[in-house]
């Protein structure tokens, strides 16, 4: 809730690259899906947010099995968080710039974020109806 709140902030800027299958899988039933949806179009609204949708025609892409979060520390090294199956790293120094640079290549083959939003609209109104 508190990196929450320092995003609707605006005190800090998400980017957030995902499959196009997390807008289809549905956790917690079809009412639960379309509010987290609903949420994601909410929250890319604001200045410092940035959404973008990796469609199914993509094909594989770089960090399919695994996901990464890259920490942009004004009082420190960057450090990136890469999720794993049998655990969590920290890192920082080349992994970090081996992850920015799998970061570029995930958003150059992304939708823009306004056609991201607009996929996002789409799933919401029908895969997800009551």
């Amino acid at each position: 809730m508190e990196r929450q709140k320092l995003v609707t902030e605006g005190r800090l800027r998400l980017v957030a690259v995902m499959d196009e299958a997390v807008l289809h899988r549905q956790i917690g039933g079809a009412e639960v899906m379309r509010e987290q949806l609903t949420a994601m179009l909410e929250l890319a609204k604001l200045r410092n947010v940035t959404i973008q949708v990796i469609p199914f025609k993509e094909g594989a892409y770089a960090s399919m099995l695994s996901s990464f979060a890259i920490l942009n520390l004004p009082a420190g090294p960057n450090v990136v968080y890469i999720e794993g199956l049998t655990g969590d790293l920290y890192a920082e120094g080349d992994e970090v710039q081996r992850c920015l640079t799998v970061l570029n290549e995930l958003r150059a083959s992304a939708l823009s974020p306004s056609a991201s939003l607009e996929m996002i609209k789409q799933i919401r109104g029908t895969d997800h109806q009551q």
